[in-house]
């Protein structure tokens, strides 16, 4: 997919590395959920088409990740997909539509970060047992 300059000047802008990344969400990297939050930010990353490292824990959808094309109503549906292949996992269609609400409150709350997204979703992946995700 190519790049727009909008995604362009955001990621020339933002450098987050995988470690200070999870330090600034407040995990460690041996964390059980340190894996599991670096799958959400790849697919956060994925959908918006920027490189990983430039979506950062403290980043807001209305202020920093706006006209990056994330979460309407097809990405959201995107977004459950990755993640379930990425996770290896089925997420049950209840939690789906639950998730998909947490990232509707995404869109208009102008103090949501993604380290909210990244909180709210690990709880709600414990709910379905997903405790455990091989690899980084």
């Amino acid at each position: 997919m190519k790049k727009l300059a909008r995604e362009s000047e955001f990621e020339a802008k933002h450098n987050c590395s995988p470690d200070d990344f999870l330090r600034r969400c407040g995990f460690s990297p041996d964390d059980a959920d340190a894996a599991k939050a670096l799958i959400i930010r790849d697919v956060l990353a994925h959908i918006a088409n920027v490189r990983v490292d430039s979506i950062c824990p403290e980043h807001t959808y209305r202020r920093d990740l706006a006209g990056l094309g994330l979460l309407d109503s097809l990405d959201q549906v995107e977004f459950i997909m990755q993640l379930e292949d990425r996770l290896g996992r089925r997420i049950p269609d209840k939690l789906a539509e639950r998730l998909r609400g947490i990232t509707d409150r995404e869109l208009y709350d102008p103090n949501f970060t993604v380290r909210d997204t990244i909180e709210n979703l690990i709880v709600s992946l414990r709910e379905i047992g997903i405790e455990t995700v091989a690899g980084r």
